[in-house]
C-alpha cells in the first residue's frame, strides 16, 4: 500500500517549483512516517497549496523543521517593544490581577456583600482569572519561547488548548460583565415587582450555567481553527512541537459566518450595544435620581466603561483583521500587541476600581485582611444574626417579629453582638445570644436614650434601651 508521504513526495519531484530533493528529506524517511506523521504532512501540503505556507519545509532527523507558521518579525526596534510590552509589563499586570481577581471574588463572596449584582461580579473575576491564566500562554509565552528550550516544550503542549479556552473565558467576562449590568439596571431603574422576580436563586443558577454553556458552544469550532505536530528546532536541537491553523481557519464561508454575523452579533457589536445602553440608564438613575446604593452602582458603571475602552481595539482587530494585515503587513503586530495587553489590562485592574469606589467593599476587605487590633473577632461582623423582638401594639403590628440583621448593622445601631430581650414592663429575660452565647468579651452598653420601650441586653445583663430599633421596620431584613 503506497503511503501518503511516498505519494507526496513523488508529486513534489514532479514539482518545478517545490520539489524535495534528499537533503530536505532523506529517503529512509519515506517509510518511517507514522499515521500522525503522515497526517501533518497531509494538513501541511494543504496549506500551501492554499497559499497560508509559503513553501513546503525543510526536514530534519525526519521531521519539518519548525517555523512553518510563527515566523518572528526581525525588525530590532519590535523585537524590542514586543519584549516590554509582552514579555514584561504583561505578565506584571497579569500576576498583579490574579492576586486581586482571587480577592475580589473572595470578598463579594462574603455574607455581607452578598447581593445578585455582586454573585455576577463574583463570577466575572473567576473567568478574569482564567482569562489572565490563558493570556500568559498565548501572548507571554509566545513572546519569549524563542529564548528558552524549556518555554518552547510548555508552549508547544498548552499553545493549541490554551487559545479555545481562553477565548471561552473571554466569552464568559462578556456576558457575566452584561448580566451584572442587567441586574443593576432591574434593581436601579425597574418597579419592584421587576425586581422580586430576578430576585431568585434559581434565576441565578439558570443565568451562570446558560452563560458558560452558551460560551463553550459558540467556541467550539475555536478547537478545530489549529493543530499542533512534533517539528525539530535547529537552534535548540532538539524536537519541539509547532502549532499552526488548519484550513478550516482560511475557508472563506466560515470565516464570513464565524467571524463577521457571529462575532458581530454575539461578541463585538451586540453587547457593547446593550451595556452602553444600559450604563447610561444606570448613571442617569444613580446621578440624577440618588437611586440605589450609590458606591456599588458606581463602580458598576466603570468596571463596564473599562471593558468597553480596553476592547474597542481587540474588537476592531478580528473584525478587519484582513485588510489591517494588507494594509500594514506585519507592522499591524503593534497593533496586536496593545490589543493583547488592554485585554489583559481589563481583566486585571476591577479590584482597584472595587476598593476605590465601593465603601462596602473596602470596608469588608479591611476586615478580613487588615483588622483592627482591638476587636480580633471583627469577622464575625459579617455573619447574620436573628434578633427576636417581642413588644408591645405601640411599635409593631404583632407581638412576636423576627428581624433579621447582619452584625455590621447591629453595631451601627449602637448593639452588642451578644444581645438579649427583656419586657419593658413584665421583666421576661429571653436569650437571644450570637454564636451560641460563648463569647467572653463583652462590649460596654450604650446610655439609653430617653422613653425607652424595649429593652436589649448584653451578656452580662447590663441593659440598654433604644426606642425605635434604629428605625427598622418589622418585615425589613439585612443580610
Amino acid at each position: 500500500m503506497t503511503t501518503m508521504s511516498s505519494v507526496m513526495y513523488e508529486d513534489m519531484v514532479s514539482d518545478d517549483i517545490y520539489s524535495l530533493a534528499p537533503t530536505f528529506m532523506p529517503n529512509h524517511c519515506l517509510v518511517a512516517f507514522t499515521s500522525q506523521q503522515n497526517k501533518t504532512l497531509r494538513l501541511i501540503e494543504h496549506l500551501r497549496i492554499a497559499g497560508i505556507v509559503a513553501q513546503w519545509p525543510n526536514f530534519t532527523n525526519c521531521l519539518p523543521e519548525c517555523g512553518i507558521c510563527s515566523d518572528f518579525p526581525e525588525d530590532s526596534v519590535y523585537v524590542a517593544y514586543n519584549f516590554i510590552v509582552i514579555g514584561v509589563i504583561l505578565p506584571f499586570i497579569g500576576l498583579c490581577g490574579l492576586c486581586g481577581n482571587s480577592i475580589s471574588a473572595f470578598i463579594y463572596s462574603r455574607p455581607n456583600l452578598r447581593s445578585w449584582t455582586n454573585l455576577y461580579l463574583c463570577c466575572l473575576e473567576c473567568s478574569d482569572i482564567a482569562v489572565i491564566c490563558t493570556a500568559l500562554v498565548m501572548f507571554f509565552l509566545d513572546s519569549i519561547r524563542r529564548y528558552s528550550l524549556q518555554l518552547s516544550l510548555i508552549y508547544g503542549v498548552f499553545a493549541s488548548v490554551a487559545y479555545p479556552a481562553g477565548l471561552i473565558a473571554q466569552t464568559c467576562s462578556v456576558y457575566f460583565t452584561l448580566a451584572a449590568a442587567v441586574n443593576c439596571f432591574v434593581e436601579v431603574c425597574l418597579p419592584e415587582r421587576c425586581q422580586r422576580w430576578l430576585n431568585h436563586t434559581w434565576v441565578f443558577q439558570m443565568t451562570v450555567l446558560s452563560i458558560i454553556t452558551f460560551s463553550i458552544a459558540y467556541n467550539i469550532p475555536r478547537f478545530f481553527e489549529s493543530f499542533a505536530f512534533e517539528c525539530w528546532n535547529t537552534p535548540f536541537d532538539s524536537s519541539l512541537m509547532e502549532v499552526c491553523p488548519t484550513p478550516m481557519r482560511f475557508n472563506q464561508t466560515y470565516t464570513y459566518v464565524y467571524y463577521y454575523i457571529l462575532y458581530t452579533v454575539f461578541l463585538a457589536v451586540g453587547p457593547l450595544v446593550v451595556l452602553i445602553i444600559l450604563n447610561t440608564c444606570i448613571i442617569v438613575a444613580s446621578v440624577v435620581f440618588k437611586k440605589g446604593n450609590t458606591d456599588d452602582n458606581i463602580s458598576l458603571i466603570l468596571v463596564v466603561l473599562l471593558f468597553i475602552s480596553c476592547n474597542t481595539i481587540a474588537l476592531l482587530l478580528n473584525i478587519f483583521e484582513e485588510k489591517l494585515e494588507g494594509l500594514l503587513q506585519w507592522r499591524v503586530n503593534y497593533l496586536v500587541d496593545v490589543s493583547n495587553l488592554l485585554v489583559v489590562f481589563n481583566s486585571s485592574f476591577n479590584f482597584i476600581i472595587y476598593y476605590t469606589f465601593s465603601k462596602p467593599f473596602r470596608r469588608t476587605f479591611q476586615n478580613y485582611f487588615f483588622p483592627n487590633k482591638d476587636t480580633p473577632n471583627k469577622r464575625s461582623e459579617n455573619s447574620t444574626k436573628a434578633l427576636l423582638v417581642k413588644d408591645s401594639e405601640q411599635n409593631f403590628e404583632s407581638n412576636n417579629s423576627i428581624i433579621l440583621l447582619s452584625t455590621s448593622r447591629l453595631n451601627e445601631l449602637g448593639l452588642s453582638t451578644q444581645i438579649a430581650y427583656e419586657g419593658s414592663q413584665n421583666g421576661i429575660n429571653n436569650d437571644v445570644g450570637s454564636d451560641g452565647g460563648n463569647d467572653t468579651e463583652q462590649r460596654p452598653p450604650p446610655s439609653p436614650p430617653a422613653s425607652p420601650k424595649p429593652i436589649i441586653t448584653n451578656g452580662n445583663s447590663a441593659q440598654m434601651t433604644i426606642t425605635r430599633l434604629g428605625g427598622v421596620s418589622r418585615t425589613e431584613v439585612l443580610i
